[in-house]
């Protein structure tokens, strides 16, 4: 009885090793905000000054300044400074536009974007963005891609704060589904033991 358990123990801590992380994007994003409101460093590091300078430095096509100017929008949303965050996300989506629309990278800039726009109650202008990107990674990824199930999350998760449920269900049902078919074909097979 005994082994039974401790078999049962060691295909449980395999499974969760091997399987997709399934803590929501709305928690982690809201975690990632709060940490970086609390750290002086953080805000200094991506403080106006610093992403002038990454842009004199490197120039405005170069991937490390859109990721500079992303993640001093992100430090404003968390702030609710939208005034500032706009400008800075849009100019991010922009620099990523240049990498095509097909590009995986355009699409985290979509998200982004519309994430500023639920954080305003902006429910029209984000689900547009949120759909683009959706079809980005189905397109570019495929529909197995744990991105692509990301963004059906995002997608559900703008329905819900709208609470339209009838909307929302159907796209957690299929990303469900989509990690429960990743989650079998990545558990490894243990010997039975008599």
């Amino acid at each position: 009885m005994r082994s039974r358990y401790k078999q049962a123990l060691e295909i449980r801590k395999a499974a969760r090793a091997n399987s997709i992380p399934t803590m929501p994007k709305a928690w982690i994003t809201s975690l990632r905000f709060t940490l970086l409101r609390r750290t002086s460093r953080v805000r200094s590091r991506f403080s106006n000054r610093h992403w002038r300078s990454e842009e004199r430095r490197l120039g405005e096509q170069h991937p490390d300044y859109a990721q500079s100017l992303d993640k001093l929008a992100s430090l404003y949303v968390a702030q609710a400074d939208f005034a500032r965050a706009e400008p800075l996300s849009n100019r991010h989506w922009r620099s990523e536009e240049r990498l095509g629309e097909q590009h995986p990278s355009y699409a985290t800039s979509l998200d982004n974007l519309a994430q500023l726009y639920q954080a305003q109650a902006d429910y029209a202008r984000a689900e547009p963005l949120l759909k683009q990107a959706l079809e980005i990674r189905k397109a570019a990824l495929g529909e197995q891609h744990p991105s692509y199930v990301q963004s059906l999350n995002n997608l559900a998760m703008l329905y819900q704060y709208q609470a339209d449920y009838a909307r929302a269900e159907p796209l957690l049902k299929q990303a469900l589904e989509i990690r429960r078919a990743a989650r079998v074909n990545s558990i490894p097979i243990m010997p039975q033991s008599e």
